[in-house]
């Protein structure tokens, strides 16, 4: 199935996701309730997305794959700011009781079979909460505590790495392409004992491009915001899928988001044709 096809098919989950849902009233319903916070978020209606999540989230008090998008959602939301402390300190204790969660039950209260379609595993549960708690520690923590606590960061990066290479989910690409990405351009670097590397950070990515999760547009906004800011990989990224083709896919749909209301993207986006 060629790109287009798979953002086509995603794009009618996520503007009528009954018809992609697996049948029976109630799981139709919370499928439908898991895709309308997934359309805002990713439309940058950072408040309405949460209320969608924390409805679902009441149904489904286990479903550790509402929770991780919820933890997205937050992060794009601040993705150009420092979260104050006590932000912060409440950021991480939703992910550690997520995480405690996993550690307890797995991922046995997550629909991947109606959510996922198969395109998901726990693995990629495991990994993706890893990773976010990992990203929180490094944007956040002075170097001195990343120096300080790396015997414990590496720990966390190990985790991460077992179940992300374990996972069989193309999501998990995308996982481990960010992680190493964010790696290599943090302060965690200088300390790792098991250095990453740009390039094949970007391998991954480009990897993913081919996801077919509900979550493929995580990909195309990450690669769209990287050619955009010129940041280390645009490159290779603009090699393989221009900036002006992810904008035509995107900006219809997601119009709100703010890569495309910044001035920046405006003008970027504007000197293309869809």
């Amino acid at each position: 199935m060629g790109r287009k096809a798979i953002i086509a098919i995603v794009a009618v989950c996520l503007s009528a996701p009954a018809l992609c849902a697996a049948s029976g009233p109630e799981q139709t319903s919370d499928t439908q309730l898991f895709f309308q916070g997934l359309a805002l978020s990713y439309n940058g209606d950072h408040d309405a997305a949460r209320a969608k999540f924390a409805e679902y989230d009441q149904r489904h008090p286990d479903d550790l794959l509402a929770r991780l998008r919820t933890f997205d959602d937050r992060m794009f939301d601040i993705r150009s700011n420092k979260l104050s402390k006590e932000e912060y300190r409440h950021f991480l204790a939703d992910v550690n009781a997520a995480i405690a969660t996993y550690e307890e039950k797995g991922c046995s209260g997550t629909d991947l079979k109606g959510i996922g379609d198969g395109t998901l595993d726990c693995d990629y549960i495991a990994a993706a909460l890893y990773s976010m708690r990992m990203a929180l520690y490094l944007r956040n923590e002075s170097k001195w505590w990343v120096f300080n606590n790396r015997k414990m960061l590496r720990g966390e990066d190990d985790r991460f790495f077992f179940y992300a290479r374990r996972s069989k989910s193309l999501q998990a690409k995308f996982l481990l392409g960010v992680h190493e990405y964010e790696i290599v351009n943090s302060r965690w670097g200088a300390f790792s004992n098991d250095p990453r590397d740009l390039d094949e950070a970007m391998r991954f990515i480009k990897e993913a491009l081919d996801d077919k999760s509900p979550f493929a547009n995580d990909v195309l906004f990450f690669a769209l915001r990287t050619e955009i800011e010129n940041q280390p990989g645009a490159p290779e990224l603009t090699a393989c899928c221009p900036a002006a083709a992810i904008i035509a896919i995107l900006q219809p749909q997601y119009p709100k988001n703010r890569i495309f209301q910044s001035s920046l993207s405006s003008s970027f986006s504007d000197s293309f044709e869809p």
